[in-house]
């Protein structure tokens, strides 16, 4: 499970978000993946980084909302397929952790929690996901790669 802990740290050093001399605040109190970023953060930072969950807060520092590598994908082509951005709470955290990896990892940790639900249209865009990576297995990371660099893009010419 050291490999769960490896692609949060590279997150975390790639994007230079979450500043460790500040409390750290995570949103979705009570889901799996609220539970397993806490244990990380709490494992990476050796419980130098005091950690506050929460359902919601209007601070903007050092906020971060749980999440995983397919729902980040579904919100990332229900936007481009609707030609609308999705509005974030908080940046994500843990998006390029595949979902079955964190309930592996809260599985065998013991960590509680609720699984967030999709509604219908999710639920569709999630089964097309599925569907193409069942034909090219790495079609979910090269959708996440793609998804960034539009990203930098938009935000360099906008």
């Amino acid at each position: 499970m050291k490999r769960i802990e490896e692609l949060l740290r590279k997150e975390l050093r790639t994007e230079r978000r979450l500043d460790p001399k500040k409390d750290v605040t995570l949103l979705g109190k009570g889901t799996v993946e609220h539970a397993v970023a806490k244990e990380l953060l709490k494992s990476i930072f050796n419980d130098r980084v005091r950690i506050v969950s929460v359902v919601s807060t209007k601070k903007r520092t050092n906020v971060f909302s749980p999440t995983n590598l397919e729902r980040e994908l579904v919100i990332g082509l229900r936007g481009f397929l609707e030609d609308a951005g999705a509005k974030r709470a908080a940046p994500p955290i843990m998006h390029t952790i595949p979902e079955a990896t964190i309930l592996a990892y809260a599985k065998r940790k013991g960590l509680k929690g609720s699984r967030q639900r999709d509604d219908a249209l999710n639920r569709d865009v999630r089964a097309l996901l599925e569907t193409l990576q069942e034909r090219q297995s790495q079609t979910k990371a090269a959708l996440r790669k793609s998804f960034e660099a539009i990203g930098k893009e938009g935000k360099r010419f906008s």
